[in-house]
Formats: C-alpha cells, structure tokens, sequence
C-alpha cells in the first residue's frame, strides 16, 4: 500500500485579484496528481481545504474536476476531509466536496449520524490499512477528539495492519499568534490506535517528533501570505506501507511560486529623487542574489521615517521601479513607516478574521474580562464558526466546557 499525504491546495483563490495567482494553485494541485501518478500511489490524502472558500465559480470547480478525475482514471483513490474554508456556509447544507463525492471522483471521510466513527461515512479499510477522517470541527475540536477516542474502543481492528487518520486542525507551538486546537497530550491517546496522523490547517510542514515522528504536516504549497515564505521544503509525504505494518515516510518537496521580500530604509533620503535613485540600485543588488526566483511575488517593504512631505511619496512609482528591474510577477508595496500610518497593499484574506477576533476581544474586555479577553474574542469567533457550520448544539456545549475548563486550569497554574 502506498499513499500520498497532501492538504490545504486551496483551489480557488484568486490572490491579490490576480489571475495567474489563481492558476498558480490550480497548478500546485496539477503537481500533487502528476507525483501520485508517477509514483504509482494508491490513495491520495487530501487533509482539508482542497478549495478556498466554500462557494466557488466554474472555472474553480472545472480545475479540481480535472485533477481529481486523472486521480480516478489511473485507480488513485482520494480521501478528503473538509477543512474550515470547505465547510458550508450559513444557509448552505451542502458542499462541493458532497458534489464531487456525488460525482464518485473523491470519498469524503465524514461521519453523517451521531457517532464520529462510522465504517464507510468517516472510516474505510484499504488492503488491511484503515483510513479514518476528522474533519474541521473549530472550538468543538478537543471533545469531539475525545469522543473518537472512546468510540475507537469498540470497533473491530482484525486484519488492519496499520491505521491513518486524516485531521484538519493545528498543534500548539507550530505557528506564532495561532489559536491552538490540540496539544500533544490531547493526542497521545491516539498512539494505541494510529500509527499516521495526517494532519492540514497550518501552512508550515512539520514532523512530530523528531526522532521517530508519527505526526505530519506537508503545509501548503503556494504560500497563501508573505509570512508563509519562510517555511521550506513545503509539498507532500509519500508513504509507503509493507504487510507487516512496516511505513517508509518520504518528505517531497513540491514548488510553488516563489516570494520574494525587499525591505527599504528610508531615513536618509531627503528627497523623493534621491530615494527612487537608491532603491534603483537596492533592488538590482538584492535580485541578484536570489536563487531559483523566476517570476517571484515581490513584496517591497518602506521603513523608518520619512523626511519629505508625505504628498511627494508616490507608491506607484516605487512599484514602477521594482517592475523595470526585476522580472517578477506582481508588486506588493507596504510602508512599515515610523511617521506615515499607511498600509498601501492590504492581505485582505487574513485580515477579515483578524479583524473579526479584535471585536469579539474588545467586546470582551468590554464586559469585565480583562486579561482573558483575547481568550475569549478567540472562542467567540469559533462559536460564530461553529454555528454557522450547523454544528449541533451539544458539540457547541461541549466546546464552551473545554473553554472553561481551560481557563480554570490557566488560572490554577498562574
């Protein structure tokens, strides 16, 4: 049995209003397919957010019916979760990822009765291994694990010689600023019965443990925002599983586009002139030193503080300069000034649920939560979430416990 571990393609998203970001992911998926098929895979894990946003256009469904149905011509089962941006929206009861399991060119892994595991809705058996499904479940995340444990305890495990389970949420201390879903404790309980955890959500690849890691991570392969760029090696595991329930684990790294940042002090320039003539010459040094950055996303950032008035400062003309001497696709430019509160280029996409948390943390603060209110504007948002998901009312009841409960035991600890 071999298998190939991918997530979070994102199919869909027209980023920064450009077309050819939104061939770009469509492109990264085609990559995804054409490795599954040369390396003669028998399923490909798809581990949430296969599309942007949950209401898409034809061109964004004619991409993933294309890719997936290559999948199916070469007897490539896909297994596919939902993750947060493929799950319905409010009034919705259905999605596309319901259509293309319709359509019979994907299974999609989710329980639709009142337990979690349930054979041939969350859960199948492939040639002796078991393939099991979390989806998105936001706030309710912990609990809802918790209840998969339980019922884990009553299947039948004769003949599965090796259990991987798809997950879309996050671990804590991946990512900086990000509401955590799971703790490694949380998972440990998994380790009697899953030998693979394939996990989405976070956008940076990772392996847990080190040594001998059963968690996985790929990340996604076109970065979704600048900060993404850091993270390297970004792409799919393939993996490989003999009779005796022996696995071969093959980090492989798949390219997206790459994105390239320049970062301009301009405190010593007293004049918009001597400026553009100084970042001519900037941007020419610093291109040169990028490797393997063919058509990049360029992200020109202006720091310090402007000694000029502010009128004389024309963005479009910095982004001018940046076009004329690099080959690049597009110009993101941001001013991170000490002087001048602007923000030229917006990332539009993240700053909506930023936005959205600021106001459940204000509101928060607002009524007396003080210290915890950031705590709480994260819960908000996830109940909002969660409700809008039409998840039941016991599930939304059982993540406000574990929210309490976790602020009881933040508090015992302080």
């Amino acid at each position: 049995m071999k298998f190939l571990h991918i997530s979070d393609i994102h199919i869909g998203f027209r980023q920064y209003n450009h077309q050819q970001r939104f061939e770009d992911f469509g492109i990264a998926f085609e990559k995804c397919v054409e490795l599954a098929i040369d390396e003669e895979v028998d399923v490909c894990l798809i581990a949430g957010d296969l599309f942007h946003k949950a209401s898409i256009d034809p061109e964004t469904l004619l991409q993933a019916e294309t890719s997936l149905a290559k999948l199916a011509h070469h007897q490539i089962q896909s297994l596919v979760i939902a993750g947060n941006h493929d799950r319905p929206r409010y009034g919705q009861r259905t999605t596309w990822l319901d259509y293309l399991a319709a359509r019979g060119i994907i299974t999609l892994l989710e329980s639709r009765s009142d337990d979690y595991v349930v054979e041939n809705e969350s859960y199948i058996d492939i040639e002796g291994v078991r393939f099991i499904g979390m989806p998105w479940y936001g706030g309710s995340t912990k609990p809802v694990l918790e209840r998969i444990i339980e019922e884990f305890n009553n299947l039948s495990w004769k003949d599965i010689h090796y259990c991987v389970m798809l997950a879309h949420t996050s671990i804590e201390g991946q990512m900086p600023n990000m509401p955590e879903m799971l703790s490694y404790v949380d998972l440990e309980p998994l380790k009697k019965y899953v030998n693979y955890l394939a996990l989405g959500h976070l956008h940076k690849p990772y392996q847990h443990p080190q040594d001998d890691p059963w968690i996985h991570n790929p990340g996604a392969i076109e970065n979704n925002s600048f900060d993404e760029a850091r993270y390297l090696n970004k792409g799919a595991f393939l993996v490989e599983i003999d009779r005796q329930g022996n696995a071969h684990v093959e980090p492989k790294m798949i390219g997206g586009r790459p994105f390239q940042t320049i970062s301009f002090p301009i405190t010593k320039y007293g004049d918009f002139v001597s400026l553009t003539d100084a970042l001519r010459e900037d941007v020419r040094n610093i291109a040169s030193t990028w490797k393997n950055s063919h058509t990049p996303v360029v992200s020109l950032i202006l720091t310090g503080n402007l000694k000029f008035d502010r009128s004389q400062l024309k963005i479009d003309k910095l982004r001018e300069i940046v076009e004329e001497n690099v080959d690049c696709l597009l110009v993101r430019v941001t001013s991170h000034l000490d002087t001048l509160e602007v923000i030229v280029d917006y990332e539009d996409d993240i700053a909506v649920e930023q936005l959205e948390r600021l106001v459940f943390s204000d509101l928060a603060s607002e009524v007396g939560y003080g210290e915890q209110a950031e705590k709480w504007g994260r819960y908000l948002q996830q109940t909002k979430n969660s409700a809008l998901a039409k998840e039941s009312p016991e599930q939304i009841y059982d993540a406000f416990v574990h929210h309490l409960n976790t602020l009881d035991e933040n508090d015992g600890e302080n």
